[in-house]
């Protein structure tokens, strides 16, 4: 995982990340698995959810590509939060 976060290889970490709760709280709350679809579509390398949910987050390759993403969807969201790596 560290490697992979490294050398930037966000195909690899998708690939790593697994949220047991995922698919319960999608099944009972179709939006978090639409808001995940959305970030992908929308250029995320991938996207996950959080914990027990409902934080659901996007990686993307730099900043204007994600602050273009969260202006778009803020009428989904309640707020987004910017980390940096």
């Amino acid at each position: 995982f560290c490697r992979a976060q490294v050398r930037k290889d966000y195909a690899s970490l998708g690939n790593m990340l697994f949220n047991d709760l995922e698919e319960v709280v999608t099944g009972r709350y179709p939006v978090v698995g639409e808001i995940k679809r959305r970030l992908t579509k929308e250029g995320a390398f991938f996207s996950a959810m959080s914990g027990s949910g409902p934080t659901v987050f996007g990686v993307y390759g730099n900043r204007e590509a994600a602050e273009k993403v969260a202006g778009r969807m803020e009428n989904h969201l309640c707020r987004v939060v910017e980390t940096l790596i």
